[in-house]
């Protein structure tokens, strides 16, 4: 496993443990390693991801982090069956969901009058 930054700051490594975090974008940047420190935090994370590349994210995280404690959801979160989805595959493989990071963004770029 990776040194983390989290691992340096003085907290227990399972002090999550039990709990559910969805990360919403969570196959790539700031969402995944948001749900790395999670993980490492002992943590259960679901990656909602549109991309189906957040696939092969999670199988790195459950690669670093053993134990299965990390789900793939191909989700769009603009879509309320999507949605529902992702929660129905989350309480079914881990019980429940405690937290929510909506870490999903879409960059529209261009000039302001035209956005």
């Amino acid at each position: 496993m990776t040194d983390l930054l989290i691992s340096r700051l003085g907290l227990a490594s399972d002090q999550l443990r039990g709990e559910t975090i969805i990360v919403t974008g969570g196959g790539g940047g700031i969402g995944y390693e948001a749900a790395r420190a999670f993980l490492w935090l002992g943590a259960n994370v679901v990656i909602a991801e549109i991309d189906p590349k957040g696939a092969q994210a999670t199988e790195g995280l459950n690669a670093e982090f053993p134990g299965g404690r990390a789900l793939f959801v191909q989700t769009d979160v603009g879509t309320e069956a999507s949605v529902q989805g992702l929660h129905r595959e989350s309480v079914q493989r881990f019980g429940k969901v405690d937290v929510v990071i909506n870490n999903a963004t879409i960059a529209v770029l261009g000039q302001v009058k035209d956005l």
